[in-house]
C-alpha cells in the first residue's frame, strides 16, 4: 500500500506538467470525471451532439490555457 501512496501525484502537479504541453497527464485529469460531466451536460441541453461538443470545447479550452 505504501509502494502505491508513493507513486501518487497530487492534482496541482499534474496540472502543471500540463502547461508544458503533456497531452497524457492532461488526458489523466480529466478522464476519471469525464462521464459525470458529459452526463450532467447531456441533461442540461438533451441533445447527445450538442453535450459531445459542448463538453469537447471545454476541454479544447482548458488545454489552451
Amino acid at each position: 500500500m505504501e509502494a502505491a501512496a508513493a507513486t501518487l501525484v497530487r492534482p496541482e502537479e499534474l496540472a502543471a506538467q500540463t502547461r508544458t504541453g503533456d497531452r497524457e497527464v492532461f488526458v489523466s485529469l480529466y478522464e476519471p470525471d469525464f462521464d459525470g460531466v458529459f452526463d450532467l451536460v447531456l441533461r442540461t441541453v438533451r441533445d447527445g451532439e450538442v453535450a459531445a461538443a459542448v463538453v469537447r470545447d471545454a476541454l479544447e479550452t482548458a488545454w489552451d490555457v
